[in-house]
């Protein structure tokens, strides 16, 4: 579960990051945590 969530991240990650949109994604990914906290 933990090695799965890892593994999918880091691909967005690098996808977004040759894409050059690392930014959005960072927004992106700020705002699911947020919301998977409450």
């Amino acid at each position: 579960h933990n090695v799965h969530f890892y593994l999918t991240l880091m691909r967005r990650v690098r996808s977004a990051i040759i894409g050059g949109c690392f930014a959005a994604l960072r927004t992106e990914l700020l705002a699911e945590a947020a919301r998977d906290e409450r």
